[in-house]
């Protein structure tokens, strides 16, 4: 069972399809994202909020999680690796879907792992750090 579980693993591990590109923004959750102040919801952003800021490859997805963390993540699908087609069909419990591949991404604990579909690759993860109502995430 052990060998199985980190067979099945192994494929999530594998570096992402994703190119790495700039990741850099500061938020106020209460003045740019109130939305995120309630576990469960969620706020997408395809282009920066303000001048000097980075999205990364396709955008960025902020999830409330579950366990009541502020997760980011790049709304590129990792199957298609294009900037241009995202994850953006969210289901209420944190499952997000890619239009084109079909593949579900569970994002409710932070993770983005697959759990339907033909994708072999989790969402690429970024770093978020809170102080406060001040939310800052960046690529590493």
């Amino acid at each position: 069972m052990v060998t199985l579980i980190a067979c099945s693993c192994e494929n999530f591990n594998r570096k992402t399809p994703i190119p790495d590109t700039p990741v850099s923004m500061e938020l106020y959750i209460l003045r740019d994202a109130p939305e995120l102040v309630s576990i469960g919801n969620y706020k997408i952003y395809t282009k920066p909020p303000y001048f000097n800021q980075y999205i990364g490859f396709g955008g960025i997805l902020l999830f409330h999680d579950f366990n009541d963390e502020i997760s980011a993540f790049d709304l590129a699908c990792p199957h298609e690796a294009t900037s241009t087609i995202r994850v953006d069909s969210i289901a209420d419990g944190g499952i997000v879907t890619c239009r084109q591949c079909q593949t579900s991404y569970d994002v409710s604990f932070g993770l983005g792992l697959p759990t339907k579909g033909v994708s072999q690759f989790g969402l690429r993860k970024y770093k978020v750090r809170t102080s406060g109502d001040i939310i800052r995430i960046t690529r590493n």
